[in-house]
């Protein structure tokens, strides 16, 4: 995670990004513990997700 999500999770505010539609970027993302992830492919957030959506 970088250190301004890690900040940002650390005063207890939410981590989003929007309009992800790349399959690696969105696997990145959830690797660094983003809350939501927006994107126009909601199956392809699904399965970055294992299903956790």
């Amino acid at each position: 995670m970088r250190r301004t999500e890690a900040y940002r999770h650390a005063g207890g505010l939410p981590v989003s990004c929007r309009t992800v539609d790349d399959a690696d970027r969105r696997a990145e993302l959830v690797s660094w513990g983003v809350d939501a992830i927006m994107s126009n492919d909601v199956n392809g957030v699904v399965k970055s997700c294992d299903g956790r959506a």
